[in-house]
């Protein structure tokens, strides 16, 4: 029995360190995910009712930043440049309106940006 709760206790304690490892870095950009996907999708639902979209982003992302914001007619790009602020590409742009790259995962790299077009997440930490 005592042996029993022995390794119980070790277990407990070895799951509980795994989880604050995980909780780091991971929960910060998924957390920065849902915030761009929110602002995203906040800017799409004001082009539908107003038929513009803004022309200042005011919202910041999850780091405190402001988001890149870049627009060309009816498309617009959101950026968030990760826990590092730095862009991952030169230019983001609305280049991305006319063939987004293939959706990629943010998860694990908080420095990797969090990128959605047209409120479709190209590269993030969500589903």
């Amino acid at each position: 029995m005592r042996r029993t709760l022995l390794v119980l206790g070790f277990v407990l304690v070895a799951l509980g360190s795994c989880g604050a490892w995980l909780e780091g870095p991971y929960s910060k950009q998924v957390n920065a995910s849902i915030r761009t996907r929110r602002v995203s999708a906040a800017v799409a639902q004001r082009h539908r009712d107003e038929g513009a979209f803004p022309r200042v982003l005011e919202d910041r992302d999850s780091w405190g930043r402001p988001f890149g914001y870049f627009v060309r007619g009816d498309c617009v790009v959101l950026v968030s440049y990760g826990d590092d602020g730095a862009p991952d590409v030169t230019d983001y742009g609305p280049a991305l309106c006319d063939s987004p790259p293939r959706r990629t995962s943010s998860c694990w790299w908080p420095t990797l940006d969090t990128v959605f077009v047209n409120g479709t997440p190209v590269q993030s930490c969500s589903k």
